[in-house]
């Protein structure tokens, strides 16, 4: 791990966040579409999770583009 630069570590950090926020929507969606009380409950704990993922998502995203443009 420390032989990893830091552009290395920041993708692959990057690539795991994107991954677990994509694959929560999906579970979200499924258990929104499935329906019923327990269903509803799983929805409400996943949203919990879901928007600092976003957040986190969105602050990944800023930073690429910054990068992009080199203002960083």
């Amino acid at each position: 791990m420390t032989s990893s630069s830091y552009d290395t570590l920041s993708t692959t950090i990057d690539i795991i966040v994107i991954l677990l926020l994509l694959v929560l929507l999906v579970l979200k969606e499924l258990m929104r579409a499935a329906g019923g009380p327990r269903f509803r409950m799983w929805v409400q704990t996943l949203n919990i999770v879901i928007v600092p993922l976003a957040l986190i998502f969105a602050l990944i995203a800023v930073m690429r583009f910054l990068s992009l443009v080199q203002l960083v």
